[in-house]
């Protein structure tokens, strides 16, 4: 098993030069500081940015360069500004980084304050601002409002990062405005899905924020008394270096008198979003009018994202509440979805939410269907206690596996035909980069590892990610070449410091910070980059810059927040925190399976070539035993399959995968005080038991105990040895099935042949 540290070394390859050289390289803090300063005291306007000198030759302005860079001069931005550093991170560089993103952050929140507040986002260039809600996956942008005026949506963004970060005060004013100036009776037409996860994720993350508030105050004032009396009156602009006179009555303590307006704000969203759901099939549009609702002759088209990336949020509102209409309606649309899914458990992109019939079916892991398999995994992290006999785990072991069978391809993820698993597009979308850290939460940590350091070889090589990446062809998508500011590399890279501690992730996130300030930041804010090869700039602020990229970059470095978290939590996918407080929560379900069906999972036709499985994803209720549950699952793997066309992870009856198990991670194995950060330390330190199957444990050693991941499965005899293919086991490094050797012995290569 390869060694954590052993990212020093991947890392070091990616940088095209020698692990020893790599470790001579330049003391990256130095060089963020360096590049802070220059881009503080420098007007970039919509030009380039000179941090260092450039190695390209400029023509008219333009930089010269059209594929990655392959061969980085000494005297590069990549030398200059840092690379590899010797030895560890100590406390004061992790310190130091994380004051530079409290200075990222400050700079792009104190514009849009400045600029922008309370319309939607900022234009940094132009030092104005766009109400963009109702065009955010609006590509031809029908049907826009000519009264719409923002509602303040990078706002209510923010404020979970300013948690995050530290500044209570800076929140507590964030949410006074949000909470006076703030009303959804507009008359505008929005994506569902893009309102769910900003400002309906945004304003729960914040009501539970804002409702522990005092007590997490009073706890950080008696264990650091300094540390919480320096935080006061402290303006948010720590670029500007600004402290403002004490009051007399501290700010902090108003939080005291919150009384759960932002959710009451939720509760109203929540209502304006639920006629997307009257639809035949339980499977919710993806507009509506926040005034009006659903308009006549609404579009019928909508991703396998935006029906599956509904779960945690209507959940969470459903249970903080207790109305459990909004529950009902998204585990309707869910698993409505859930059972049009191929035979092979692949989704295509679109679908018709009036008919079920898939438009686009072609899929992958990246853009239209991204969240939905985080959410199923992120739902039964949140949702397990309760979870009302819907097997969200089943669900996103069945998805996972079929990913890994169909769509890996050498370290990278195609996209396929649903209909046969065969590839369709040979390309990287930007939004794969949140995958590794979907691999770690599923305890596959080396696979993560594995698909992150291509990515981070893409970023190297444009200096940013472009939007789509042909990796075939070693280019970027001609015209799909921007790069908005996405957050889910900077995301992927915490998960896996989290899970390892392995340094050499601090390291990317210095690297990441530096392309930030060097390309992207100006005058006005952060400006997103138009074209990752000629880096020309956009005047557009995307909020989520504010509630994941500098959030995500930060946690990097400080994990004070996470740390205070004494329960199970998760992060939505627009980076909202999200748990669910015990005092006033019963382990009972508050609905029944008559409801949900009623809202959609019950209308089910099953068009040839699909999925004709009868129990769906209806959690083996929890009547079952969990033996009889088990022996449902081995049956579902293994009835009426031929050798040729089984599953690849059905290896034999009787083997069963670490995955199908449960094991890998078992959450219902962790108590439920802070189960998640457990988890990632479970992971660190080796103490997987988490990992282990039960017949391991008995009948290895304590130091054999560890699983390789999820897509692991035993050979049937424990000597390896075999007669048909069918008696061996998947690899765990590569999910891939082993092969029966002609000398009579499983093996994972065919180098072996």
């Amino acid at each position: 098993m390869l060694r954590w540290d052993a990212c020093i070394f991947v890392v070091a390859c990616l940088l095209g030069t020698s692990p020893a050289s790599a470790q001579e390289t330049h003391h990256a803090t130095g060089s963020i500081a360096a590049a802070q300063a220059a881009a503080e005291t420098t007007p970039l306007g919509e030009g380039k940015a000179s941090v260092v000198q450039d190695v390209f030759p400029i023509v008219d302005g333009v930089e010269q360069r059209s594929t990655p860079v392959q061969d980085t001069p000494k005297d590069s931005w990549w030398e200059v500004d840092g690379g590899l550093r010797r030895g560890p991170a100590d406390e004061l560089t992790k310190a130091r980084n994380a004051e530079a993103v409290k200075r990222m952050f400050a700079h792009a929140y104190d514009n849009y304050m400045l600029h922008a507040y309370p319309h939607d986002e900022l234009k940094p260039i132009s030092q104005s601002y766009t109400d963009s809600l109702d065009e955010l996956g609006n590509l031809k942008l029908e049907s826009l409002s000519d009264t719409y005026e923002g509602l303040a949506l990078s706002l209510i963004e923010s404020l979970s990062t300013l948690a995050v970060l530290g500044n209570f005060t800076e929140f507590l004013k964030g949410v006074q405005l949000v909470i006076e100036n703030t009303s959804f009776d507009a008359d505008v037409r929005v994506s569902v899905f893009e309102t769910n996860i900003r400002l309906l994720g945004g304003l729960l993350s914040a009501h539970l924020i804002a409702a522990n508030l005092g007590s997490w105050l009073k706890e950080q004032a008696h264990e650091h008394p300094r540390q919480a009396d320096r935080g006061k009156g402290r303006s948010i602009s720590a670029g500007n270096a600004g402290q403002k006179e004490h009051k007399e009555k501290s700010e902090t303590e108003e939080a005291f008198k919150y009384n759960g307006e932002l959710l009451h704000l939720a509760y109203d969203l929540g209502e304006r979003l639920l006629p997307a759901f009257a639809s035949p099939t339980g499977i919710p549009y993806n507009w509506v009018n926040l005034r009006l609702g659903l308009r006549p002759n609404e579009t019928t088209e909508t991703s396998t994202s935006n029906v599956g990336t509904l779960v945690l949020e209507f959940s969470a509102l459903s249970r903080l509440t207790g109305d459990k209409r909004f529950e009902v309606k998204a585990m309707g649309g869910l698993l409505a979805l859930w059972k049009l899914r191929s035979k092979h458990d692949l989704f295509g992109t679109t679908i018709n939410v009036e008919t079920g019939a898939w438009i686009n079916k072609s899929g992958g892991i990246g853009a239209g269907i991204d969240s939905y398999f985080e959410y199923l995994l992120k739902a039964h992290i949140l949702f397990s206690r309760q979870n009302c006999g819907v097997d969200f785990w089943h669900m996103f072991r069945k998805s996972y596996e079929a990913a890994n069978r169909y769509m890996f391809d050498n370290s990278w993820f195609h996209e396929v035909d649903m209909r046969t698993g065969s590839p369709t597009h040979h390309q990287m979308t930007s939004l794969q980069a949140f995958w590794p850290g979907v691999q770690v939460m599923a305890g596959d940590v080396q696979a993560a590892k594995e698909f992150h350091s291509m990515l981070f070889s893409v970023w190297r090589g444009f200096r940013l990610l472009p939007e789509r990446y042909l990796y075939k062809q070693g280019r970027a998508h001609p015209t799909e070449n921007y790069y908005p500011l996405r957050p889910e590399l900077f995301e992927s890279t915490w998960y896996l410091y989290a899970a390892t501690e392995d340094e050499s992730f601090l390291q990317v996130g210095e690297q990441l910070m530096i392309a930030l300030l060097k390309f992207s930041r100006v005058s006005g804010g952060f400006a997103s980059i138009r074209n990752v090869v000629t880096m020309e700039k956009e005047d557009h602020q995307h909020s989520f810059f504010l509630s994941e990229t500098c959030k995500y970059l930060y946690l990097l470095y400080n994990s004070t927040f996470t740390d205070s978290l004494d329960l199970d939590y998760v992060f939505s996918t627009e980076g909202h925190p999200l748990w669910l407080p015990d005092e006033g929560l019963s382990d009972e379900c508050a609905w029944t399976r008559e409801e949900v069906e009623a809202a959609g999972a019950g209308w089910f036709p099953h068009p040839s070539g699909y999925s004709t499985e009868k129990h769906a994803a209806w959690g083996f209720w929890k009547a079952d035993t969990h033996k009889e549950r088990r022996k449902r699952e081995s049956n579902m793997d293994v009835l009426n399959e031929s050798e040729t066309d089984r599953p690849m992870f059905s290896t034999g009856a009787g083997q069963v995968s670490s995955l199908e198990k449960e094991v890998c991670p078992s959450f219902s194995f962790l108590q439920r005080k802070d189960a998640t950060l457990r988890m990632m330390t479970a992971l660190r330190t080796g103490k997987q038991k988490i990992c282990t199957s039960k017949a391991a444990r008995l009948n290895k050693p304590p130091s054999q105990h560890r699983v390789p991941n999820v897509c692991f499965r035993e050979d049937k005899h424990t000597d390896h040895h075999c007669v048909l293919n069918s008696e061996c086991g998947v690899d765990g490094i590569t999910c891939r099935p082993r092969t029966c050797h002609p000398l009579g012995v499983c093996t994972s290569s065919s180098r072996f042949l």
